[in-house]
């Protein structure tokens, strides 16, 4: 179950791979295989690390049927766009043959240090530094635009329009001008 979350974070990885790749197959098969252990460790022990934290905060958890992991997947498909809160938790009820609450999964969520998910960040933008960075043939930029609307004395009939680019270096964070 907590491999969908995996799911999600190699999709993005890959995607940016895939683009800036060559079309070698069988090294795309051995940097997916690559990706997908190290996340597999980054995630492996995430319900240990999460009780050990709550345990330095002297805060103690009750054993119920949902673990942090749970949560944790809970939280990572809440990002899908139309994905309601009551969708995922009658999704992942159906497929855990659980019956819990919305609000249980917010709530065990509430107790999660945010030092877990600053941590849990740190790893995975390290493990994307260390290897997809520092691979990359190209600079990926992400490019964004929109028209305004330049008629300013309201000529009626008229339409003036400039277009407002903005680029952004993916793999340098920053704009560029």
């Amino acid at each position: 179950m907590i491999t969908k979350i995996y799911y999600i974070v190699i999709f993005i990885f890959f995607f940016i791979r895939f683009i800036v790749m060559s079309n070698n197959f069988n090294s795309l098969i051995d940097e997916y295989e690559f990706l997908s252990n190290s996340l597999n460790e980054i995630f492996k022990n995430n319900n240990k690390e999460i009780k050990n934290l709550l345990l330095k905060n002297n805060i103690k958890t009750i054993n119920n049927k949902i673990s942090f992991s749970n949560v944790l997947l809970y939280k990572f498909l809440y990002t899908y766009k139309n994905d309601s809160k009551q969708l995922i938790t009658s999704t992942l009820n159906y497929n855990n043959n659980l019956s819990i609450d919305r609000t249980t999964y917010h709530k065990k969520d509430l107790i999660i240090p945010h030092t877990f998910y600053k941590d849990l960040f740190y790893k995975i933008r390290n493990l994307y530094d260390e290897y997809l960075k520092s691979n990359d043939k190209y600079n990926l930029i992400a490019v964004d635009g929109t028209y305004n609307n330049t008629n300013v004395n309201n000529d009626k009939g008229k339409l003036e329009t400039n277009l407002n680019m903005g680029y952004y270096s993916i793999m340098n964070v920053c704009t560029l001008i």
